[in-house]
């Protein structure tokens, strides 16, 4: 089953030498102990349960199915809010502020200007009425 293995002449050859050696050796321990484990099968096999007598009917007996407790509501993260452009200066435009509505959700209809749809913001609950 085994044969020889040629001479190893490189470090390579020596290291899986050494291996297979290790392997054989492991190998060997195994079948040492499969030969002494039991040969009878580990598990008995399982009969059939008897049939009922004539006339009588088979029952199973198991426990009620007990409810599930009911799930925790799971509590949702709000959406971010859009951060509102400034009031005054640099990038406070109607453009801006327009965009800063629609992204909040603000029903602007027929509204124009800055102010207004400032005020509007406001009446919506989506701006602080202290900010300046």
């Amino acid at each position: 089953m085994s044969r020889p293995l040629p001479r190893p002449t490189t470090t390579a050859d020596m290291y899986a030498a050494a291996t297979y050696e290790l392997l054989s050796d492991i190998r060997a321990a195994l079948l040492d102990i499969r030969d002494r484990l039991p040969r009878s099968p580990l598990v008995e096999p399982v009969a059939e349960p008897a049939a009922p007598p004539e006339g009588e009917v088979a029952v199973l007996l198991t426990e009620p199915a007990q409810p599930s407790p009911p799930a925790r509501p799971v509590r949702l993260a709000e959406p971010a809010r859009p951060t509102p452009p400034p009031r005054f200066g640099r990038g406070s435009s109607e453009a801006a502020w327009r965009a800063f509505a629609e992204a909040a959700g603000v029903e602007l209809g027929d509204i124009t200007g800055r102010d207004a749809i400032v005020a509007a913001c406001q009446s919506a609950g989506v701006l602080n009425g202290d900010r300046p």
